[in-house]
């Protein structure tokens, strides 16, 4: 291999790893939805009119 494709690939790998560094530092502009807490539960499921939103152990 010559000097100037060494120095090339070099160059290359570098730009990659700055660029997955810099990908990684920005922050993400979306929210996470925690279905397991009940007041998401209550408005994602279906839901059953004769069900008490309240209860403890609704579905079971």
């Amino acid at each position: 291999m010559s000097f100037t494709s060494l120095l090339f690939l070099l160059l290359l790998a570098s730009l990659v790893v700055i660029g997955y560094l810099w990908y990684r530092k920005q922050p993400h502009q979306f929210a996470v939805l925690h279905i397991d807490n009940p007041i998401y539960r209550r408005t994602v499921e279906e839901m059953d009119p004769d069900m008490d939103a309240f209860a403890d152990g609704a579905y079971i």
